[in-house]
């Protein structure tokens, strides 16, 4: 094998097992077949979802209140300026690059005193050779032989077994990330405001295998797998938290593998291993663009608990429709005509 042709560098050898629990089977079979029988790039591209990002130049005439405009530096590398928060845009256009820039410290531009309209279009992008970019169940079949030495010096090999090569979690390339080393395209999701594959992408990994969430079960066998698990203290109905006590129940059976809010949902997690995280610049944007604070009080675990629960709930969402279409296939607890389960008032259970 080799990376050009395989389209990843993140291998691992796994043994797939399915759980067996009669109709319940069923519908894990049917997600995995309905799901990986093809490649999910071959949906991108069945629907032009790809697009790339073309940008053209062209020499502005005039100002423009609220314009981004480019200019060519130093190394006659492209950069771009706005005019919007000067005392007086139009006379700082009317300069031009050359002699505003003497105006504006750290500015380096070459000899070109022009400025330049930024003009971008997205043209569909369809990634060629799908199957190059393997998925997690559609691996590379290895044939695994172990070699002998025997006692006159004789060598033979003796078959171990056939194997399924997966990717090891997430992999860039099989995302979107970068599926064309050959053109350096770089796609951008047409349905998504033309958004970065990285900043849509998402990957989950079970934490264990209990019969669980992790098993696509509803742990208190309800009717509609939520998320939201709720336990009785003291005569009133709260919320299931996980192991730190930091995020809801939810959080010890899933964890990112890829994600644009990994530092965030990091210190969710786990706020007293990952202390730091508290303090990225993602965590400080999003609680200053939401007036709101993510902080973890280990002597007041309810302090700024529904901020964290609804953030990670929010990042969860995609991944629990998923969970609870599987669970919903599943038939083992329905109940014959004439036997009833008690459940709080609100709730539908088996």
């Amino acid at each position: 094998m080799n990376n050009y042709t395989t389209g990843t560098t993140k291998f691992t050898m796994k043994i797939d097992f399915m759980e067996s629990s009669g109709s319940y089977n069923m519908g894990f079979a049917n997600l995995v077949k309905n799901g990986y029988s093809k490649h999910p790039l071959d949906d991108y591209n069945a629907n032009n979802a790809f697009v790339v990002e073309n940008i053209d130049y062209t020499q502005a005439n005039d100002y423009v209140t609220g314009t981004t405009y480019a200019y060519k530096d130093d190394k006659n590398k492209w950069q771009t300026i706005s005019f919007d928060e000067d005392t007086d845009p139009a006379a700082s256009y009317a300069l031009g690059p050359i002699a505003y820039a003497e105006t504006k410290e750290g500015m380096k531009v070459g000899t070109d005193n022009h400025w330049y309209n930024i003009n971008k279009s997205y043209p569909t992008f369809t990634v060629p050779n799908t199957q190059d970019y393997r998925t997690s169940i559609s691996g590379f079949r290895v044939l695994t032989f172990h070699k002998k030495l025997l006692h006159d010096g004789t060598t033979y090999y003796q078959y171990i077994g056939m194997y399924n090569m997966l990717l090891d979690k997430g992999s860039d390339e099989v995302f979107g990330f970068k599926p064309d080393k050959t053109t350096g395209a770089s796609p951008l999701q047409k349905f998504l405001k033309n958004k970065k594959i990285s900043k849509i992408a998402e990957c989950w990994e079970m934490e264990n295998n209990n019969r669980t969430y992790c098993s696509f079960r509803d742990p208190d066998k309800r009717k509609d797998l939520t998320f939201k698990a709720f336990e009785m203290k003291n005569g009133q109905k709260t919320y299931k938290l996980n192991s730190v006590g930091s995020a809801p129940l939810v959080a010890d059976s899933f964890e990112y593998r890829y994600h644009a809010d990994a530092d965030i949902l990091d210190y969710i997690m786990d706020p007293i291993k990952e202390y730091n995280k508290y303090d990225s610049e993602d965590a400080k944007d999003y609680m200053a663009e939401n007036n709101v604070d993510l902080l973890f009080d280990a002597n007041d675990k309810t302090k700024n608990f529904d901020v964290r629960a609804d953030f990670l709930w929010s990042k969860y969402k995609n991944w629990e429709k998923a969970c609870q279409w599987v669970w919903s296939t599943c038939t083992d607890y329905v109940k014959s005509q004439g036997e009833y389960t008690q459940v709080e008032v609100g709730a539908v259970a088996w």
